[in-house]
């Protein structure tokens, strides 16, 4: 089996480990393109990395509440990326989704931004 182009319109459910009230908030999340990829793995700085990650690759979120209790609607905005123009998640879900969450979320996005263990064998 060859190697096979990312399935960009793909989602995963993702369950934070910091989440221990019922019902969870699911964070759907999809990998990241090759460029921007690129790009986000240029920055030095891990905090940013993982933020970028998420603006770029959380693609909804469910049961996700503000500090009133309030559900938080999913919004995203447009961005230019060179001669692209990407939908990514908003400042106001970003400012307050928290650190250690976004964090996770970076990580698990990068995570299923690489090849898996099959096509890296090849």
């Amino acid at each position: 089996m060859g190697i096979k182009g990312i399935a960009l319109s793909e989602t995963k459910d993702f369950i934070s480990s910091f989440d221990k009230d019922e019902p969870k908030t699911i964070w759907k999340i999809g990998p990241l393109d090759s460029e921007i990829f690129n790009l986000v793995g240029e920055d030095k700085n891990p905090l940013r990395l993982m933020s970028d990650a998420v603006r770029f690759g959380l693609k909804g979120i469910e049961n996700f509440k503000d500090e009133r209790g309030n559900i938080v609607k999913f919004d995203t905005i447009n961005k230019a990326v060179g001669p692209y123009s990407y939908k990514v998640v908003s400042d106001v879900i970003m400012k307050i989704i928290p650190p250690q969450v976004k964090n996770e979320l970076g990580a698990e996005i990068l995570k299923i931004s690489n090849l898996d263990e099959e096509e890296a064998k090849n």
